[in-house]
């Protein structure tokens, strides 16, 4: 009773909504305008916040093959590729298979799914969720288990603080979870509960709503940020609970949280303005804008309070348009602890490229015309970006 004592003493309520933020807070936080910028986009060219595009075509072999929508990493040595039932390993320098990362299946050590950004470059391992649904299972790059980590409650998606303390996003699925953060330690215990007293009434009684990037995580220096598609806000996380960080100014875009319970929840859900693919880098917060299901790229400039999004280029695909080398848009997905900016390009897309700019390409660069030999099925080919320092 004592411990369960403990536990209520430490709940805070704290609302996830902008004007909570706005309303809880003296200080005016940054406005990411991204409404006025949708209004008046156009093509972004890499030249404007990157210096260099590296690209890296990774192996294909049977081994090696990787499903669809991959979510992929790039740290010093080494990049990480999480798919469906997938976690392999290849050469950061030329993308070589090294090897896989755990395995799906029942035996010993092994996972039941694959969780999107679940690689920490600080600790160096990647997260995968175990059979056993409050447990997730943590490998180092040499595949072998770290470490088993409790989830007190039924998350869907997760992060560290430090190497021992780490916060889960609840989703509200029914329409009555109070909760909607815990902070926890490795064996499970709560530490902390953000609550939140939003609901939704469900117009299908018995009918479960979930949205593969309801909230997203990601770490900048040494704070953890967080935001949900229904919140315009962006939090900073600490083991005492949320502060308001950023505004995304959507004109009344942001979707409704009583959405959730409609019976036409994904037709709506499709008008709205949903951030994705959130992160931080000394100059810019990165993000990508879906709206109508199609996908445009976006930054904001801290030092000058700008915000853009990108039109989709001439070559019909979406992302930063390339004018170092007159190439393949780039879309950027992440960023690395050494500053550097990266994202993929499908091989399809790359192949139908260079079938139509045929002779056009004696003077590219060598990494780029060695590009030419990409099969059309082969695996993604992964970019990396080196960023401009506008502040100075």
């Amino acid at each position: 009773m004592r411990a369960i004592f403990v536990i209520l003493l430490a709940i805070i309520f704290i609302r996830c909504a902008s004007k909570d933020a706005r309303e809880g807070s003296d200080t005016v936080l940054p406005a990411i305008h991204v409404y006025k910028a949708f209004l008046e986009k156009n093509r972004i060219g890499c030249s404007k916040v990157f210096n260099s595009l590296e690209y890296i075509p990774l192996e294909t072999s049977k081994r090696s093959i990787i499903g669809r929508a991959p979510d992929i990493y790039v740290d010093r040595q080494y990049i990480i590729v999480i798919a469906f039932r997938q976690i392999l390993l290849y050469d950061r320098n030329n993308g070589r298979f090294i090897r896989e990362i755990g395995k799906f299946g029942r035996g010993p050590n092994e996972y039941m799914s694959t969780e999107i950004r679940s690689y920490n470059e600080r600790l160096g391992i990647v997260c995968a969720r175990g059979w056993q649904m409050n447990k997730r299972i943590h490998y180092d790059l040499s595949g072998q288990v770290k470490e088993v980590v409790r989830h007190p409650y039924q998350t869907s998606a997760s992060h560290s603080l430090d190497p021992n303390t780490f916060v889960g996003f609840i989703p509200n699925l029914n329409g009555t979870e109070k909760k909607k953060l815990v902070i926890f330690n490795s064996e499970g215990e709560v530490l902390r509960v953000v609550k939140s007293d939003r609901t939704f009434l469900r117009e299908v009684p018995g009918r479960v709503v979930s949205v593969g990037k309801e909230c997203q995580f990601f770490p900048y220096k040494q704070d953890l940020f967080f935001k949900e598609i229904y919140n315009d806000t962006v939090y900073s996380i600490t083991k005492n609970g949320l502060s308001p960080e950023y505004i995304f100014e959507t004109g009344g875009n942001t979707p409704s949280y009583e959405i959730k319970g409609r019976r036409d929840f994904f037709k709506k859900l499709s008008g709205y303005y949903q951030i994705q693919d959130l992160f931080e880098t000394e100059d810019f917060l990165f993000y990508t804008l879906l709206v109508n299901r199609e996908l445009y790229p976006g930054y904001f400039n801290k030092e000058s309070k700008e915000t853009y999004i990108g039109d989709y280029s001439n070559d019909g695909h979406h992302g930063f348009y390339d004018d170092i080398h007159n190439f393949v848009s780039f879309e950027p997905k992440n960023k690395n602890l050494a500053n550097e900016v990266f994202g993929y390009i499908e091989a399809s897309i790359i192949y139908d490229w260079f079938k139509k700019k045929s002779g056009m390409t004696k003077n590219f660069p060598n990494h780029i015309r060695s590009l030419e030999k990409i099969g059309r099925e082969d695996n993604p080919i992964v970019v990396i970006a080196t960023l401009k320092d506008v502040t100075h």
